[in-house]
């Protein structure tokens, strides 16, 4: 019984989603498609000039199939701290056909504007925290 629904419990976590996104992509079901993820930093451009605002950059490096799109996008929930903490989730969209079993290392990268000091990054992938940068660096 405990293999038949070991079994189960596979096929639904890997099974693709079963309405498309755009292009073709299925949305990956709540669990995180990168394999390895890791080189987390988030910093702060807070460069003076015309029209300027502080600018939070968050890039990290993860391993995806080649056919899969990704984007980091900023959650509009913000922890209440102080300084304010911050949540990007990964999403990840896998192509709805076959495609090879092999893993490539992708940079991510985003950028949102932000007021204030930034406290800390979270990023969160498939509905739980993978990575947090904690020592987020002002530049100037």
């Amino acid at each position: 019984m405990k293999l038949l629904l070991s079994s189960i419990a596979l096929l639904l976590a890997v099974a693709p989603a079963s309405a498309p996104a755009q292009g073709g992509m299925a949305p990956a079901p709540n669990l995180c498609r990168a394999a390895a993820n890791g080189d987390w930093s988030a910093h702060v451009n807070a460069m003076p000039g015309p029209g300027a605002r502080p600018t939070l950059i968050v890039t990290g490096t993860i391993g995806v199939k080649p056919a899969a799109r990704t984007r980091l996008r900023l959650s509009p929930a913000v922890m209440e701290s102080d300084p304010p903490q911050y949540t990007v989730v990964l999403d990840i969209s896998l192509p709805r056909r076959p495609t090879i079993d092999m893993l490539e290392r992708r940079q991510v990268r985003g950028s949102w504007p932000v007021s204030g000091r930034v406290g800390a990054v979270h990023i969160r992938c498939g509905g739980r925290i993978v990575a947090s940068v904690r020592d987020v660096v002002v530049a100037r």
